[in-house]
């Protein structure tokens, strides 16, 4: 027996373009809310729904799926920006140039100033999947039908993605996720 686990990034936040934002807690754009409710009711009731605990990704999920209470998992969460964020890409590159350098040359295992690596990333998705989705036996046995949906960010889709599809973590940067496109899905069996 086996699901479908769909992928979805939250809708368009209120942010400035150039600024990082990581994990700083933005709500939606009045566009992102627009075109979230303009989504609502196109996927089906998911069979549970699973999303991080940043209010963008919150907000999605309730405007995506109104009749579904989602189950909030802070592991869903963006990587981990540290003391980058909030602030303009280009005033990082100037202002802190020698760690952004680090940064850039091995991203993997090297984290913003109080951040998180990718390496970081992809150990805590791959904790929620060993325990929320991996291991589903108390759903099956229910015989509950239905997609399974996360609704999270870029960063934490992506590192997902290449762990179900045995990818390194090199390959993080060549996947890509629109907001609110359900870029993939996994048929997950046992």
């Amino acid at each position: 027996m086996g699901f479908r686990l769909v992928l979805l990034r939250h809708a368009e936040p209120r942010v400035a373009a150039g600024v990082c934002y990581g994990q700083l807690d933005v709500p939606l754009s009045s566009s992102g809310l627009t075109t979230a409710r303009q989504h609502s009711g196109l996927l089906p009731p998911p069979r549970r729904l699973f999303c991080s605990d940043l209010e963008r990704a919150k907000e999605s999920a309730k405007l995506l799926f109104p009749s579904t209470k989602p189950l909030i998992d802070p592991r869903l969460r963006e990587v981990s920006m540290g003391q980058w964020e909030g602030r303009r890409w280009d005033e990082i590159h100037s202002t802190d140039e020698q760690r952004m350098a680090s940064w850039g040359q091995n991203w993997v295992a090297v984290a913003p100033p109080d951040g998180e690596s990718a390496q970081q990333l992809f150990e805590r998705t791959e904790e929620f999947l060993s325990e929320c989705i991996l291991t589903d036996d108390e759903t099956e046995e229910r015989g509950a039908e239905g997609d399974t949906v996360l609704v999270a960010h870029q960063g934490s889709l992506r590192a997902i993605s290449c762990l179900l599809a045995g990818l390194s973590v090199d390959h993080f940067f060549s996947l890509s996720f629109s907001y609110l496109a359900a870029f993939t899905a996994f048929d997950l069996r046992r």
